[in-house]
């Protein structure tokens, strides 16, 4: 793949799952019409409350496969027993008509991004990991198990965040969201 080619810029936000990422980002996305959530595409069910072509593209493991097979992919990792990928059409529309994407992913997916193009990359840290494990069992959409699947990766994903431009630690969401304004402005204003 040849570098990217934009006018807008590439935005990567990462973190450990439960640590709030959707959170930090929903009101902020409102206060910059320039900046766009790219979906990534799923193989992960749909939970409840969730849309498709909203939420995530989700796809079948047969339909992501040919999006693989189509080199549709911009980066895609396996994540969870599940696949995501961040579709490349969607970023490319995005930058190339000035306008900045957000992408929302894991850090394997941040260091794939970033054999190609130097984003802005921010990572959203939890105050602990017990305050970690306490929002994941709060949102009550994973098994005991799968909780301490999630916090044993977060472990790993929490010694890359100095792989990353700028560190938020989600304490206190309203904080959180206020120092990504302060980051995003800096950046693209």
């Amino acid at each position: 793949m040849t570098p990217l080619q934009h006018l807008g810029r590439i935005i990567v936000l990462s973190g450990p799952s439960g640590v709030g990422k959707g959170s930090v980002i929903a009101p902020v996305l409102a206060q910059f019409p320039t900046i766009h959530l790219a979906l990534s595409a799923t193989t992960r069910p749909q939970r409840t409350g969730e849309f498709d072509g909203t939420h995530y593209h989700f796809k079948t493991d047969a339909e992501f496969d040919q999006l693989i097979q189509d080199n549709c992919f911009l980066e895609w990792c396996h994540v969870h027993k599940h696949r995501y990928g961040t579709l490349k059409d969607t970023v490319n529309t995005t930058i190339q008509t000035g306008h900045h994407s957000l992408i929302e992913i894991d850090t394997q997916g941040f260091k794939k991004i970033r054999q190609h193009c130097t984003p802005i990359s921010i990572f959203i840290a939890p105050p602990s990991l017990a305050v970690l494990a306490e929002r994941l069992t709060n949102r009550q959409t994973e098994s005991p198990h799968d909780i301490d699947s999630r916090l044993a990766v977060a472990k790993v994903e929490l010694e890359s965040q100095a792989d990353y431009t700028y560190t938020i630690v989600n304490l206190d969401l309203a904080e959180a969201q206020r120092q990504l304004i302060e980051i995003l402005k800096k950046e693209l204003i």
